[in-house]
């Protein structure tokens, strides 16, 4: 059973009061590594791009297996900023990282705070202009720092506006140069990933089912989220392949659930196994997976904001229309800039 944690107001301002005074004396650098290599704690990042991330005294390490970097002179705006996008209040995020900018800081500070303002514009874009004015963001994080470690970031988010525009074409042919690239192996199968997903868009199954085992193949052992964002990826081709039997998709997506440790993924398996019986008519336990996911995994903001937005069209097809509306008005208050928010309409 997971339990919600909440950090007392007296716990917050002690993690501002520490973050000031590690700006103000000029505070070391923690780098978190994700193949369990201890962290380096008290060093000091002197250089960060796509092709490494350089510590004085220590090397360098390519980002790939780098977790996180926790700046010492991180201003409280910064981390202000960085707690509303995870809550995924994006006009709290936008507000507190223009703030950051102004803040005496690194270099890293510039270039992190302008890609995730090219998020925030991303996440909260309606309409096709806006999404276009993302697009320009997220050119801005490459053209100012062409090395920077955020750049494939930037790239892949063009890559995304594109897609949500419906500009497959374009997206096609971004996700198709991150996979060309010289970012490393991880953006390589993440471009080469969504070059499926847009396959797949497409109507084209069979092509997407072969880029998805490709990408599985590559990433097995290795890069555990990529791995199993192509069997989500696989199992939704199936859906669509077959949406009458959804048997072996469902046999993917609870592997997927069984082995995964990420609860974004968790939660997504949950969604696509929630998408499977709704293929399938079988609107009850359509619902219940969906449910799953909004009782079980409220921080995982865009799979929490697809359960609701599926689960009030399964209230709604088992003729509970006052449920559907609840859940409608959940979506909206809860993930008023979600892409599914979006997807409402005037509903």
């Amino acid at each position: 059973m997971r339990k919600a944690v909440w950090l007392s107001t007296a716990v917050v301002l002690a993690v501002i009061l520490v973050t000031e005074v590690a700006t103000a004396q000029g505070g070391r650098d923690t780098v978190t590594f994700k193949d369990g290599t201890p962290q380096w704690m008290q060093v000091k990042v002197t250089k960060e791009t796509y092709k490494g991330v350089e510590v004085a005294g220590k090397g360098t390490k390519h980002p790939s297996v780098v977790e996180n970097i926790t700046h010492g002179d991180q201003p409280a705006s910064y981390v202000a900023a960085a707690g509303a996008l995870r809550r995924g209040d994006y006009q709290r995020a936008q507000e507190k990282f223009l703030e950051a900018m102004k803040a005496k800081a690194r270099p890293w500070l510039k270039h992190y705070c302008t890609y995730y303002l090219a998020v925030c514009k991303q996440k909260m874009a309606d309409k096709p202009d806006a999404l276009a004015k993302a697009i320009a963001a997220y050119q801005k994080v490459i053209k100012e720092s062409p090395n920077g470690i955020k750049v494939p970031d930037a790239k892949f988010g063009i890559g995304q506006c594109y897609y949500q525009m419906k500009q497959l074409g374009q997206a096609q042919k971004t996700f198709a140069e991150i996979a060309k690239s010289d970012y490393g192996e991880f953006w390589q199968l993440a471009g080469k990933l969504w070059e499926g997903k847009i396959l797949l868009e497409q109507g084209k199954g069979a092509e997407a089912a072969k880029v998805f085992d490709e990408v599985q193949k590559a990433a097995k052992g290795k890069m555990p989220d990529i791995y199993y964002k192509a069997n989500l990826s696989r199992a939704a081709g199936l859906i669509q392949a077959n949406p009458n039997d959804t048997s072996k998709a469902r046999d993917l997506l609870q592997e997927v659930f069984n082995e995964a440790e990420n609860d974004t993924i968790k939660a997504a398996a949950h969604n696509g196994m929630g998408d499977a019986y709704r293929a399938e008519k079988r609107i009850k336990e359509a619902r219940l997976e969906y449910l799953r996911v909004i009782v079980l995994y409220f921080d995982c903001p865009e799979e929490h904001a697809r359960a609701l937005f599926n689960v009030a069209d399964c209230f709604d097809q088992l003729k509970d229309a006052a449920t559907a509306r609840r859940f409608r008005n959940m979506l909206v208050q809860q993930h008023p800039d979600s892409v599914w928010r979006k997807r409402l309409g005037g509903k």
